[in-house]
């Protein structure tokens, strides 16, 4: 799909797919391949619960289009290499693909072929390039990761944020559905909430009086002169009781 899709749309544009084209060497190649790396990982990896791991896989196809005016024939063959990496978070996925081909004129193509593996074959990859490639793609994929995990943490805040908020103002609501209940039930019941404020003991009293008092043994009187004080002619110590929000 890769190569029919991807490779294909960008690099051969309109061209007529004759068909699958067999790759028996690629395929062996990048079993050749897989089965050396992941050697090498599980060495390096001896005290690692997790060692890298590679896994090829390969892919032709056969088409035909004009060149330059002149019908032609190409076989393009795609290697692809995903490889697990252990990475500070987790795995680091590396996928990369190598795009080869050949073309000759249109009948001439399977004639060729044995030129053209002989070419391949004697391309050789320069281990040091190899090696900075590989470091370059592993940053790169590292730096997208720490991307993604970094806008997941950004995410869940924000979420966390919305929820935090929501269930506030849910209390609030409760909050003051329950002081409108105890404020009804009181206001039926005769009564109201108060707090002595020399102690910090809350209570109800009865709200068919302006000014209630309360002693130290917790008797309770109640008037409504603004000018009545029982300490002046009661025994005990008497406070004015204040009014409580429910």
């Amino acid at each position: 799909d890769f190569l029919k899709k991807q490779v294909l749309g960008e690099a051969r544009p309109g061209v007529t797919l004759v068909g699958n084209q067999p790759t028996p060497d690629a395929t062996a190649g990048a079993a050749e391949s897989d089965q050396r790396m992941n050697t090498q990982y599980d060495a390096q990896a001896v005290h690692s619960p997790r060692p890298n791991h590679q896994k090829s896989d390969a892919a032709g196809v056969r088409i035909a289009y004009n060149f330059n005016g002149h019908p032609v024939e190409e076989i393009v063959v795609v290697l692809m290499q995903s490889t697990a990496m252990t990475a500070p978070n987790g795995v680091t996925n590396i996928t990369q693909a190598y795009v080869n081909g050949g073309r000759a004129p249109r009948g001439t193509l399977d004639a060729t072929l044995p030129q053209f593996k002989a070419i391949s074959k004697s391309i050789a990859v320069d281990p040091a390039w190899q090696a900075r490639q590989n470091a370059f793609a592993l940053k790169n994929a590292q730096a997208q990761q720490a991307a993604i995990i970094q806008n997941a943490q950004q995410a869940a805040a924000r979420n966390e944020a919305t929820f935090r908020g929501s269930m506030e103002r849910t209390a609030a609501m409760e909050k003051e559905r329950h002081a409108g209940a105890v404020a009804t039930a009181d206001a039926m019941g005769d009564q109201q909430a108060v707090i002595d404020p020399a102690t910090g003991r809350t209570g109800k009293v009865s709200n068919q009086y302006n000014y209630s008092y309360v002693d130290q043994d917790g008797n309770v009187v109640h008037t409504n002169s603004a000018t009545y004080n029982p300490n002046a002619e009661l025994r005990g110590n008497w406070t004015q009781l204040q009014p409580l929000k429910p």
